[in-house]
């Protein structure tokens, strides 16, 4: 994860948002207590994926788009298996 990789570097002092928990971040990141809790959602054209539902959109023939190492991209690969991710 960029983030990560500018944190150990020393780059910054305070990441606020942008950074979600995890076990292995918590081993190098003094995390806060949460500030604010927020989901995950999906955002798709209304004309693109008419009549589809969630289990429709797990196939080869749809790509999600999610910020690379982020917990969105890692959530998309483990609920829509099938589907691509683009990590951007």
């Amino acid at each position: 994860m960029a983030s990560s990789r500018h944190w150990f570097r020393g780059n910054f002092d305070v990441i606020i948002s942008g950074m979600s928990y995890t076990p292995q971040r918590n081993l190098t990141v003094n995390f806060s207590d949460p500030y604010a809790f927020t989901g995950l959602a999906i955002l798709a054209n209304k004309e693109m994926t008419a009549g589809m539902s969630l289990e429709d959109m797990n196939s080869p023939d749809v790509t999600f788009a999610a910020r690379r190492g982020a917990t969105p991209c890692r959530g998309h690969r483990q609920e829509f298996p099938a589907g691509r991710v683009a990590a951007v």
